[in-house]
């Protein structure tokens, strides 16, 4: 009889807790929580193979690299456990450096975690010219210190490594105070990453960077000519713009008849990242509350800057998916 009873109480208590355990489950498969090793016991664990155990640690988490996380910090501390295991038990593995600075800087916006991974692999791997280039351009481009910067650029231009493009490159970035082509080339490195969420803050930030080198020449003619151009080819001219970079910035902007100046590409990629935030909180909603947020909730609840759109044009949010539609259809 007691036996029966405690089967009874045991099975009632597992059909209670079913719901907010499956709830829990959902909510820990959203936020898809890791484990990652101490390093201490990962490099006394490998019996001497830490390259072997590098390699295999870094295989394992290189699928994670692209996951979603509902929670960034989360990822953040997640990535951060994984890079210093790895560069810890194989110290000249210079492709975690590369990979890892770029997820920092793109995924969470992480200025000082990047330049920190950076310095660390070019402390341990003083010769790779690939990671001084980097670590000049993060120094120059996230924290605006020029000095350190051209002290790693002038060391890649004395390697007898250095390849004729790459002394190129720097030499052009040595000779141009304006710093604007450091500052293009720096996001154009991520256009090429097999991770679309890299690509997409990388085309975001590229759209945000022409449109502040246009604008910095924009008013610069302005103090100098004392007058508002008159057309955009006004600014092709090396006072403003150097000329390597002159096409590029000129074809970001657009002057309309009436003088105003446009921007279409710069709000196409913001919007564009918009709606990949805006999808990424939906679905977080939804695994934790079982439907799908409304577009009042999410302008309350979440923290995401939704656009203006223009007159005869609203905001609609279906199953996640944030669109511009014209008012009333």
């Amino acid at each position: 009889m007691i036996r029966l009873l405690i089967a009874l109480v045991c099975i009632g208590g597992a059909v209670a807790l079913r719901g907010p355990l499956a709830k829990a489950n959902a909510l820990r498969r959203a936020h898809q929580f890791r484990y990652t090793p101490d390093p201490g016991l990962v490099k006394l664990a490998s019996c001497g193979h830490r390259s072997s155990l590098a390699d295999l640690l870094w295989l394992q988490a290189i699928p994670d690299l692209s996951a979603q996380f509902a929670d960034l910090e989360h990822k953040e501390r997640w990535l951060a456990g994984v890079l210093d295991v790895v560069t810890d038990l194989e110290p000249t593995f210079v492709t975690v450096y590369a990979y890892g600075s770029a997820y920092f800087d793109l995924i969470k916006g992480s200025p000082d975690s990047t330049i920190a991974l950076l310095e660390k692999g070019v402390d341990r791997n003083p010769e790779s010219i690939q990671l001084r280039v980097k670590l000049a351009m993060a120094l120059m481009t996230l924290r605006g210190d020029r000095a350190a910067a051209l002290e790693h650029l002038e060391w890649v231009m004395n390697s007898p490594d250095c390849d004729s493009f790459t002394a190129g490159y720097c030499s052009s970035i040595l000779v141009d105070d304006r710093q604007d082509l450091v500052a293009l080339e720096y996001w154009k490195e991520y256009l090429d990453s097999a991770n679309e969420q890299v690509v997409g803050v990388a085309k975001l930030y590229l759209e945000r960077t022409r449109q502040g080198i246009f604008m910095r020449a924009w008013e610069e003619f302005q103090r100098v000519e004392g007058r508002r151009p008159f057309s955009l080819e006004e600014l092709r001219d090396d006072r403003f713009l150097s000329p390597a970079i002159t096409d590029e910035v000129l074809a970001c902007a657009i002057l309309t008849d009436d003088g105003r100046l446009q921007f279409p590409r710069l709000v196409e990629e913001e919007f564009l990242r918009v709606q990949q935030r805006t999808k990424d909180w939906c679905e977080a909603y939804h695994v934790e509350h079982g439907e799908w947020p409304t577009l009042y909730q999410l302008r309350e609840e979440s923290k995401i800057p939704l656009p203006r759109v223009p007159e005869g044009f609203e905001l609609r949010l279906e199953n996640g998916q944030l669109e511009v539609v014209t008012e009333g259809s």
